[in-house]
């Protein structure tokens, strides 16, 4: 089990959906007989609604529904499904709106009716408050009115009924009962003021739980630098309370490995790495082996899979000093540049943009041999290819596969929950082979400038190629 404190960091960050900046969730697979794009913009608030929207790549679709399903209450705790509704003009194009009412892992069941029959995509999707709202000043005054006037209102009540409510009708009352009534409507006044100071402490008191523990935010996680034998070492522990953890469900591995831990050059994003930390030197403590990057500041983003389905993104900074080349400590792990990559693989843009911001697309390439035919490629952690997305500024991370966005164990396990299977099973899950071309379904959350590394395996090495793109902003 892991202690408190790693599970916090997990639990505490604003980032889920295992992305940073970049909240949209996609997946693009496999719905029984049917091929399905499904993206999804979860609400910033919760509860709120999420905009889900299904395009059917192959086959016909005459019923589309959706329905999202909390990771511990499973189909047969979920209300009834939302109807899709086709978008004029589209074909095989549907949309609907889902409410998610609480925070946690939820799985989003896309079923499909037409003419393959019955089909059923699970989409994970973790329900997070990403902002606090702020109230409009317009609203805030006028509340302060209404309120000023309800209590001024409520005084004046309370000093007519003790001045006047008992006498007779037509009967002058008398100076006692105006002193008497005087003097509850000073107390009367005392008292609602010391109410809503009361109740203004209490907003107070909602509003930085919200902040410290519903809000999700980043957190500062330890990144230590040490050496070791010749050998350079990452380390990530923190230290945290045991209060204030919501999701209790342990990690599991994905793909093989507790944590996915990519490393990436902040200046002019000179250098990444995809590694693979494990649990060393105690409960909430993990560390990998550092590959010779360029020395620089790197941004750090550390991804895991909790038992819930829920995935997570840690996040810090570390600066990489100068690093000999060494074996790695784990096969998987890749890095670039890398002087022993093999130059004659080819990985090319077949849609190299320029892009429009906030408009869903797929990212296609192509990774061609020597001879300029499609290189063969192999499985890399469970993946056909890796893509790695960065804002120049740093303000968006995303880690993307064929697949989407999603974390394929997440996915798994939703699926085991609903079939009522062990879930501590080992979880070796392969996406589908792609064709000629490698496709990533995206949207780029604002223009800028990026920064894409497609990384695919093939004769057993790991080969990683960055792109660079211009995004443009949304036309008006």
């Amino acid at each position: 089990m892991f202690s408190a404190g790693l599970l916090l960091i997990l639990f505490s960050l604003i980032q889920a959906r295992a992305h940073v900046g970049s909240p949209n969730v996609f997946y693009q697979g496999e719905a029984g007989a049917y091929q399905v794009l499904v993206s999804i913009q979860p609400p910033e608030v919760v509860p709120g609604r999420a905009q889900i929207n299904v395009r059917v790549l192959r086959g016909a679709a005459t019923k589309v529904t959706a329905l999202p399903v909390r990771w511990d209450a499973g189909r047969k705790g979920a209300p009834p499904p939302d109807v899709a509704t086709p978008v004029a003009g589209e074909t095989n194009l549907f949309t609907t709106e889902l409410w998610l009412m609480d925070f946690g892992a939820y799985s989003v069941f896309v079923d499909i009716e037409g003419d393959r029959g019955n089909g059923t995509a699970i989409v994970p999707l973790n329900s997070v408050a990403q902002q606090r709202l702020p109230m409009p000043k317009a609203y805030a005054v006028g509340f302060l009115i209404a309120g000023f006037i309800l209590v001024l209102l409520l005084v004046f009540i309370i000093g007519s009924a003790v001045r006047e409510s008992v006498l007779p009708p037509g009967v002058a009352f008398e100076e006692v009962r105006k002193r008497r009534a005087r003097f509850s409507m000073v107390i009367a006044g005392i008292l609602l003021t010391l109410v809503i100071f009361k109740g203004n402490a209490w907003w107070k008191e909602v509003d930085a739980e919200f902040r410290s523990n519903r809000l999700f935010k980043p957190v500062d996680v330890s990144a230590k630098i040490r050496t070791d034998a010749g050998r350079t070492f990452l380390t990530l522990e923190s230290q945290v309370s045991e209060q204030d953890r919501r999701d209790r469900t342990p990690l599991v591995a994905d793909h093989g490995k507790l944590m996915h831990l990519f490393l990436i050059e902040q200046g002019e994003m000179k250098g990444l790495a995809h590694l693979h930390p494990i649990r060393t030197g105690g409960d909430d403590a993990f560390e990998a082996q550092v590959p010779p990057l360029p020395p620089g500041k790197y941004s750090l983003y550390g991804e895991v899979t909790q038992e819930s389905g829920l995935a997570r993104t840690l996040v810090s900074t570390v600066e990489i000093p100068s690093v000999r080349a060494l074996p790695p400590a784990d096969p998987d792990d890749s890095w670039w540049p890398d002087p022993a990559a093999d130059s004659t693989i080819t990985i090319r843009p077949l849609n190299p943009g320029p892009f429009v911001a906030r408009k869903d697309l797929s990212l296609r390439f192509e990774v061609l041999g020597p001879d300029g035919k499609p290189a063969p490629l192999e499985p890399y952690l469970g993946m056909w290819s890796h893509a790695v997305v960065r804002a120049a500024d740093g303000s968006v991370f995303t880690h993307l596969h064929p697949s989407g966005t999603i974390s394929m164990s997440g996915q798994e396990l939703f699926a085991r929950r609903e079939r009522g299977e062990d879930l501590r099973k080992p979880i070796d899950v392969v996406c589908g082979r792609p064709e000629r071309e490698l496709i990533f379904p995206y949207l780029f959350p604002k223009p800028g400038k990026y920064r894409m590394w497609v990384q695919v395996k093939t004769s057993g090495q790991i080969l990683t190629t960055p792109f660079d793109f211009e995004v443009l902003p949304e036309k008006t």
